[in-house]
């Protein structure tokens, strides 16, 4: 791998020592994409429409539960990447396990020269944008990697999550909402390593970058969760999540973009 900024090995850092926790705490489908916890993935949103004979790159790829749920509906090729090699064995793993092949590449989501324009029809990207600096550089990248028609789907974490939740009065303290604020890893997380960031963005901040970077916005949704009786039907749920279940019942906790490529 290239060298990389100090900020990006941090995030490697913190997801390789975080990664085995963070998998087998998390229950993620490998028959829908997930888009946020507790919430309906593609099989209901249809965000993405027909997978079928398409061309997939994930980007922030995990475990690559995604990219495994694409090629099984029968998208022609699927490229995972990530930055974190414990993310990437366990994707290995779980790719074994389904027998279906996904190229998994290690790489920083912010260095893809290498990647020929105008390869893919599907750009998914989901929890990645908050680990990323330059997010003008990173949705150039995107634009670049489509098809003219292309489709970039990307979940990122909600501003407001940035924020911190008061059980006192079971409500949100947000002290200024038009900066929101930089979590650095190590000071409220102990299984990560201290430096890697979650950048959190506004709403504007987020639709203006994808915009000027040459799409078309065609859905942005601020998704909720299942009744409670119906959470198993979600394909992104577990112990990992379980604790902010009441929070976000009433607060999003992610943002959730199509976004098509324009000439």
């Amino acid at each position: 791998m290239k060298q990389i900024s100090t900020e990006a090995q941090a995030v490697m850092n913190g997801w390789d020592r975080m990664s085995e926790s963070y998998q087998s705490q998390s229950h993620i489908s490998l028959a829908d994409v997930h888009y946020s916890p507790f919430g309906f993935g593609e099989n209901q949103l249809k965000l993405i429409g027909d997978i079928k004979g398409k061309r997939f790159v994930e980007l922030g790829c995990g475990g690559s539960q995604n990219s495994i749920a694409v090629a099984s509906q029968g998208a022609e090729c699927v490229v995972g990447i990530d930055i974190s090699a414990n993310q990437l064995r366990c994707a290995k793993l779980i790719g074994k396990q389904t027998g279906q092949h996904i190229d998994l590449i290690q790489a920083n989501i912010e260095q893809l020269g290498f990647l020929k324009s105008s390869s893919f029809d599907v750009v998914m990207t989901m929890f990645a944008l908050e680990f990323i600096v330059d997010a003008p550089l990173f949705f150039k990248t995107c634009h670049r990697l489509l098809h003219k028609g292309g489709i970039l789907v990307l979940s990122t974490v909600h501003p407001l999550s940035g924020f911190e939740w008061d059980e006192t009065s079971n409500g949100l303290l947000v002290n200024d909402y038009l900066n929101p604020p930089v979590e650095v890893w190590g000071q409220s997380n102990k299984v990560a390593a201290p430096g890697a960031m979650t950048i959190f963005r506004t709403i504007e901040e987020i639709v203006t970058t994808i915009l000027k970077a040459g799409f078309e916005i065609r859905s942005l949704l601020e998704p909720g969760v299942l009744p409670r009786d119906s959470l198993n039907e979600s394909p992104y749920r577990g112990q990992y999540w379980d604790p902010f279940l009441e929070r976000f019942e009433k607060l999003p906790f992610a943002i959730v973009i199509k976004a098509v490529k324009t000439p």
